[in-house]
């Protein structure tokens, strides 16, 4: 297996999990203040298809930055 996918985290910050929680609640936040702000209620579909491409391009920013490790953590 490649020793890069064992216990690292493509982010910046230390890999511990209160630190992922921590940055997964900050992300649930301005994801729901950005939902509310942009009516997505009166456009419905244009809301999710902006959302499920904003998901697809963080996972793929995620899987290239997982590869490359640009944090240099090994």
């Amino acid at each position: 297996m490649n020793k890069l996918l064992i216990g690292t985290n493509p982010s910046p910050f230390s890999d511990s999990p209160s630190v992922n929680v921590v940055i997964g609640l900050v992300a649930l936040l301005v994801g729901a203040v950005s939902c509310h702000f942009a009516d997505a209620a009166r456009y419905t579909w244009l809301a999710y298809a902006t959302a499920t491409l904003g998901v697809l391009a963080v996972g793929l920013i995620h899987a290239r930055l997982w590869r490359h490790d640009p944090w240099r953590k090994h």
